[in-house]
């Protein structure tokens, strides 16, 4: 099930190969249920020939349906999120689940282009199961044609919490013509706990002070404008 088709890096990417029945194949874990809980992937579809049925269990998905759309779950239907696709494309596909009020936000943009802005195709789509009060599978579906390319790849699939950004170290007191000492942020989870980017993040550093400059260390100094997560 693995493949030397992935989207980039090293290590090899999950083939769903075409089948008359296709395939769904199930990762079982206990995610847990901290609002937000993200869940990223990076899929490479082929095109079905026919669209697959809503689904009627589970908390969100998303279909590359055949006539060209991505669709995504809200409720037990399908809606257009106004995306379209080509066959053997990577797509990066982002979930931000809540599972406070059972909805979710979904990001989508394709995998060869920067991503503009970080602003979600659908929000607020309710969960299919709104019983659901945590993350325990993730799932993954191909699909068939005889005569189109129907072979779907999965790269790069992560689950994660962050929320937000936040200063740990003790609040300082500027003297002029003076370095501070270390200014230290933190990404953590909605509970406060510390969490790993899920890649490399720029953080943009600005001061109200005209005179106002920064340096990844104290001497020798070099100014700055980004620190890199």
């Amino acid at each position: 099930m693995q493949s030397g088709v992935r989207a980039g890096g090293t290590g090899k990417a999950l083939k769903l190969a075409g089948a008359s029945l296709p395939v769904t194949v199930q990762r079982s874990t206990s995610f847990g249920g901290i609002t937000p809980t993200w869940v990223r992937l990076l899929a490479r579809p082929g095109l079905g020939g026919e669209r697959r049925a809503s689904p009627s269990s589970g908390i969100a998905s998303v279909s590359f349906d055949p006539a060209g759309t991505i669709l995504a779950s809200d409720g037990t239907a399908w809606v257009d999120t106004g995306q379209i696709y080509t066959a053997d494309t990577w797509w990066e596909v982002l979930y931000k689940l809540n599972f406070t009020n059972h909805t979710y936000n979904l990001y989508l943009s394709p995998a060869a282009g920067p991503r503009v802005s970080f602003t979600p195709v659908k929000e607020g789509l309710q969960f299919t199961d709104t019983s659901q009060g945590a993350l325990d599978a993730l799932k993954f579906g191909g699909c068939y044609s005889a005569t189109l390319p129907d072979d779907t790849y999965l790269d790069n699939v992560m689950v994660y919490y962050v929320e937000k950004m936040a200063f740990i170290s003790a609040a300082q007191t500027l003297v002029q013509d003076q370095p501070s000492g270390p200014v230290t942020v933190q990404l953590q989870n909605s509970l406060g706990e510390p969490q790993r980017a899920m890649e490399d993040l720029t953080l943009e550093l600005k001061s109200t002070s005209s005179e106002g400059k920064f340096s990844l260390q104290r001497e020798p100094w070099g100014d700055i404008a980004q620190a890199f997560l």
